[in-house]
């Protein structure tokens, strides 16, 4: 009985919860997962098919996610800045560890194992990482670099976790912007923090430049933190355009246009990246993706409008809820799904869109159904324990109040 109520938890809605948010969220996660079955449409000789060049460019999923961090993880300090003009840091990353770590670190005991298991059994000559800057890091270079993902160090020292650089880029987010925040850029008005953040969104742009003037066009995507913390920043913009109520409220009769130029935006930066326009793709690109997504962001959240009732379908909720589990273990999965097409490849020496179909909706569901297996056992009784803190948080500022 408890299970069962533990999996309606992650279906059903939390009070006050902003349900667009959920649909950004899982159509985040569906991106990324997209994005991993580019490997098999290669495979299949598809390469140079419509769908996989579009496929290849959703690891913008991944901005996405970075979006929507910037905006949550400042909402929620702000509005705690608000009501006690000051941060509580030790609560702050008690609920930051117990959400994030036990997964992760689980992932990584696990990779590890069967990473171990391999290596003892010859086969260090496989390469696991062939998008790592090396191109090509054998599976005993990448087994050294494991350190480096214990101490969220990914996005600088690949390992053969290939993804866990995101979340790598998130920690370090997560352990500056607190104190960025709470000791120095909410003590200034609105204009002066809003001139603030766009100087700091900046910066991670001057280094791309400075990448392209040192070593040219560069082909793989920009892992490191302080290439990609603007599709933080863009996040943390929306959030203190959200807090200006009177902008909010012109804002919102304009959502249309807001969301015809984000999808202009949105169709451009496609159109760009696919005709492998070098200096557009290393420097830009990133920017025009995460504006955006943040001007995606932006509409979500004005108020009611078509689009936030898209993003708010329910079967957008469990996926959301469980996307931090999927992010984590789907690229583990993937070959299991895909190997059903290695019988009719070899056999006719093609794939059908509809094998391709069954295969990639295999591999969501296989993802899914491990995820949320993983979430009972892993991720809940944490995230339990984190609500009981934050029970207790509200529980002694009441008492506080009434004193």
């Amino acid at each position: 009985m408890r299970i069962w109520k533990i999996v309606q938890s992650i279906w059903v809605q939390k009070t006050g919860e902003n349900e667009s948010l959920n649909g950004l969220r899982a159509l985040a996660i569906i991106s990324v997962l997209l994005f991993h079955t580019v490997p098999s449409l290669q495979m299949i000789g598809w390469g140079e098919l419509g769908i996989t060049k579009f496929f290849d460019t959703l690891d913008s999923g991944v901005a996405l996610f970075f979006v929507l961090s910037g905006y949550l993880i400042s909402g929620g300090l702000k509005k705690e800045w608000n009501q006690n003009s000051e941060i509580n840091f030790k609560l702050f990353f008690i609920k930051r560890s117990l959400r994030i770590f036990p997964a992760y670190y689980f992932y990584l005991i696990i990779t590890y194992l069967l990473v171990t298991a391999i290596l003892k059994k010859g086969g260090s000559n496989l390469s696991l990482n062939p998008t790592a800057q090396s191109s090509a890091l054998s599976l005993i270079e990448s087994y050294k670099n494991f350190k480096f993902d214990l101490l969220y160090l990914s996005d600088y020292f690949p390992s053969y976790n290939i993804h866990t650089w995101s979340l790598s880029i998130e920690e370090k987010f997560y352990l500056l912007f607190p104190f960025v925040a709470g000791i120095f850029l909410f003590r200034f008005n609105f204009k002066q923090r809003f001139v603030l953040l766009s100087i700091l969104y900046s910066i991670p742009m001057l280094f791309r430049i400075i990448y392209y003037n040192q070593y040219g066009s560069y082909t793989e995507a920009f892992h490191a933190f302080h290439i990609r913390f603007d599709d933080l920043m863009a996040g943390i913009l929306i959030m203190e355009i959200s807090s200006h109520l009177d902008l909010m409220k012109k804002l919102q009769k304009y959502w249309q246009y807001i969301l015809l130029i984000a999808f202009v935006i949105y169709a451009t930066n496609f159109y760009f990246i696919t005709n492998q326009i070098g200096t557009y793709t290393t420097i830009f690109s990133y920017n025009f993706y995460n504006i955006s997504f943040a001007l995606f962001l932006l509409v979500a959240i004005l108020g009611n409008n078509h689009f936030q009732s898209f993003l708010s379908f329910f079967l957008f909720r469990p996926i959301a809820r469980l996307s931090y589990t999927m992010y984590l273990w789907n690229l583990l999965l993937a070959p299991f799904a895909f190997q059903t097409l290695v019988k009719p490849f070899q056999k006719n020496g093609y794939i059908t869109p509809g094998q391709f179909g069954i295969a990639t909706l295999h591999f969501f569901l296989l993802t899914f159904l491990v995820s949320t297996v993983l979430y009972i056992m892993i991720e809940f009784p944490f995230l339990k324990w984190k609500s009981i803190l934050e029970s207790k948080e509200r529980n002694r500022k009441q008492l506080t109040k009434k004193s």
